[in-house]
């Protein structure tokens, strides 16, 4: 239900927190226009969604 929300009001981006990823340090970015997922570690997500909408 999040997911179909944010795709509703255009989100470009969202952040997945699973418990497994996060005991990694990481999260899953999933671009909502392709449906692709990456894995990033946390202490660079910002930054990973910075560049991907300004560049």
């Amino acid at each position: 239900k999040i997911l179909a929300y944010a795709n509703k009001i255009d989100v470009k981006y969202t952040v997945l927190v699973g418990e497994r990823d996060l005991e990694e340090g990481k999260v899953t970015v999933k671009d909502m226009l392709s449906g692709e997922q990456e894995l990033v570690d946390i202490d660079k997500v910002v930054d990973y969604i910075k560049d991907k909408l300004y560049n």
